[in-house]
């Protein structure tokens, strides 16, 4: 259960230091677009929950998430979505685009999406953050904070196959601020041992002149 956790919390695990910490309450509060990568298991749920514990009580916040895993027991204002699976006995799917689309049409000063998995998501999502919603939270499996940004867009890419890589980028660069990436240490055993940020980079809102993403690596 990853509720529980403040990021002073994290700090006091050893996933960061106290510099860290101050730049991670500074993107909260100014409002950045923030995606969170790494592996299964190296903690980007726990990060997040900890990061959206930091929105002011009295923003309207929307909560996309298949399992209902983040829970911000403190906010008044939480609209909480969960996607449902088609079964055999009720063929009313509700996916995580449906609930995207849905989002836009509702009040909300921040738009939470427990992960991006597929295609749909992740353009609609880039949708949703390239429409005011600042502040906003993702997480997404991926090996480097670089390597999230390709994958947002190669699956921005399926979903609309008619647009070229530079027109996507350009969407990708003023959608999303901030890539943490988490990184997962292990015994020789090939077990968890800890779960560190290994990688912060802000993304400049427009490409560079080789046609790729102007980055900032902050740590």
């Amino acid at each position: 259960n990853c509720q529980g956790f403040t990021l002073e919390d994290l700090m006091g695990l050893g996933k960061f230091g106290a510099e860290m910490l101050k730049m991670l309450k500074n993107f909260v509060d100014s409002r950045k677009n923030i995606i969170i990568a790494g592996s299964m298991g190296s903690g980007k749920t726990t990060l997040l929950n900890s990061l959206a514990m930091l929105i002011p009580e009295n923003e309207i916040i929307s909560l996309i998430q298949d399992l209902p895993e983040i829970k911000l027991a403190s906010h008044k204002y939480l609209r909480m979505l969960t996607t449902r699976p088609k079964t055999r006995e009720i063929d009313f799917e509700i996916n995580q685009e449906k609930l995207l689309f849905e989002t836009l049409r509702m009040k909300a000063d921040r738009i939470i999406v427990g992960e991006v998995r597929d295609s749909t998501a992740a353009y609609q999502m880039l949708q949703a953050l390239n429409t005011g919603h600042r502040g906003s939270f993702s997480t997404i499996h991926a090996d480097s904070a670089y390597d999230a940004l390709l994958r947002i867009e190669m699956l921005a890419m399926e979903y609309r196959p008619n647009l070229v890589s530079s027109i996507v980028k350009k969407i990708v660069s003023r959608a999303i601020d901030i890539v943490i990436f988490l990184e997962t240490e292990k015994d020789s055993f090939m077990n968890i041992t800890g779960r560190k940020i290994k990688e912060i980079i802000e993304v400049k809102s427009s490409i560079d002149g080789r046609g790729d993403y102007s980055l900032n690596h902050l740590y």
